[in-house]
């Protein structure tokens, strides 16, 4: 197999792998190449290792087929047990290439792959692949959480799945660190899942520069339904005064009332849910109230009747007076 040299302008702290599987002659290569720049010193073992025959790895048993009576406890210990157990990639190339802006049913078809070849992953991987395994788990609410942060020069990004059940916020995800991963559903508000976070960073020397929430990942999405990465984005370097809990805790009662309390395609789907691909402050989901409040009286809309109109307006009405939003098994579904 012949390796060819990375020209110095041209080199980067990780590849991807963007020619599908089986992995070809090319991204073998390039994946090695990278590693002996990456080690010098190594060159003649990572060569050896590249000659040896392959010894047969232990497939991963995926969680496919969590029981119902099961707690939510036990299920999430299951995923997390299965992600931990395809291992982090310290490779350097990163196996599977993850497009954001693609579909929600897109990133599972991904997910498959990755159940299907079993290999190494890494964080952003490891959050679409909880997405996946977490589909039909009703009773959680799923979010993503990025951070970005700094030591010395150098930037560093990272993502966990941020989960909530009944009240209470937890994590999964896959790190080089194991308190930057898995957090149990114990924490009563989003504000101290956070905030155990940042302590992690900051035992490791890290500064945390931006925290990226998304909204509500939705159980059966769209055909075209996308993820919305941005959906509240916050300093918290420039607020040391912790002025942002009260902030995040209002934005996660926002989107914590969703899926479970709410029918799909609801009157509150947009208040919940902000307008994809923006990066939305609290301010900005009275505005898109406004905006399904002008599509819903428009004339395209006939078969909107005053009885749909009247049941949003007390449902959201509740909502603001923080009273338990009741939704019934037959109850209309909105525009």
């Amino acid at each position: 197999m012949e390796v060819s040299s990375i020209p110095e302008n041209k080199k980067r702290r990780f590849l991807v792998n963007s020619g599908g599987f089986p992995l070809g002659p090319s991204t073998w290569a390039r994946m090695l190449q990278f590693c002996i720049d990456c080690y010098p010193n190594l060159e003649q073992k990572v060569l050896d290792l590249a000659l040896c025959f392959p010894l047969k790895q232990p497939y991963p048993k995926p969680p496919r087929k969590l029981l119902c009576d099961e707690s939510t406890a036990e299920k999430l210990d299951a995923i997390q047990s299965y992600l931990s157990s395809l291992e982090y990639n310290f490779i350097g190339t990163q196996f599977y290439a993850i497009p954001k802006s693609k579909p929600i049913r897109r990133l599972e078809l991904i997910a498959q792959t990755m159940i299907k070849e079993a290999l190494p992953i890494k964080c952003l991987e490891a959050v679409i692949l909880a997405i996946y395994l977490t589909r039909r788990c009703a009773e959680l609410q799923r979010f993503v959480i990025s951070f970005k942060s700094t030591q010395g020069e150098n930037k560093y990004s990272h993502v966990v799945l941020g989960v909530c059940c009944r009240g209470r916020f937890g994590a999964v995800g896959l790190s080089r660190r194991s308190d930057l991963m898995f957090k149990p559903l114990k924490y009563n508000k989003l504000s101290e899942l956070i905030k155990d976070f940042l302590s992690a960073y900051s035992d490791h020397g890290h500064k945390v520069v931006k925290i990226n929430i998304s909204t509500a990942i939705p159980h059966t999405p769209q055909f075209l339904e996308t993820i919305n990465w941005k959906g509240f984005t916050f300093l918290p370097i420039t607020r040391p005064d912790n002025r942002w809990i009260s902030t995040v805790d209002e934005y996660a009662q926002i989107f914590c009332i969703s899926p479970l309390t709410l029918p799909r395609n609801s009157f509150i789907r947009s208040y919940v849910t902000p307008l994809p691909k923006r990066s939305a402050s609290l301010s900005t989901f009275q505005n898109n109230v406004n905006a399904v409040i002008k599509r819903s009286q428009s004339p395209l809309r006939p078969y909107w009747n005053t009885a749909r109109w009247e049941g949003a307006k007390k449902t959201l009405g509740r909502f603001h007076n923080n009273l338990p939003i009741r939704s019934k098994a037959n109850a209309p579904y909105g525009c």
